[in-house]
């Protein structure tokens, strides 16, 4: 009896770090976009950190398999740093992979292979067209 006690004491700290953890990153949010209208980019320190902070949401949402909020936690990075490649190989990832949106996750890699100047040494562009090449070789 003693053991599941300590099991749900131990369950009941995690649950109450993560929350702990997410009140502090949406506080961080709100700080970091109270000051910018939206047609305005982020000094790239506090830049720097909400990509951080919406890569570890994404994340965690991948782990959870929570496809929407992860798409729009890569949506959020997109909006700080339009050019973020990574973001957009997930996001196309999510599209293809979790929402079947064949077309939608195409335009995405081909995003990446557009920002990343074509360079095939790039690993996100090798990413990029490993699974293009996946996607049109199921079309045929």
């Amino acid at each position: 009896m003693e053991g599941l006690r300590n099991e749900e004491a131990v369950n009941f700290l995690k649950t109450l770090d993560i929350c702990i953890s997410r009140m502090e990153d949406s506080q961080v949010n709100m700080k970091l976009f109270s000051r910018f209208r939206a047609d305005q980019r982020l000094p790239k320190e506090e830049a720097e950190t909400a990509i951080r902070i919406y890569r570890r949401h994404a994340a965690q949402a991948i782990a959870d398999e929570r496809w929407p909020a992860a798409e729009i936690f890569f949506n959020r990075i997109l909006e700080v740093s339009p050019g973020h490649t990574e973001a957009w190989l997930m996001k196309g990832w999510l599209r293809h992979h979790c929402r079947h949106d064949e077309a939608t996750a195409l335009e995405c890699y081909q995003k990446v292979i557009d920002l990343c100047a074509h360079n095939v040494d790039h690993p996100h562009v090798k990413r990029a067209k490993r699974s293009l090449g996946h996607i049109l070789a199921a079309a045929v």
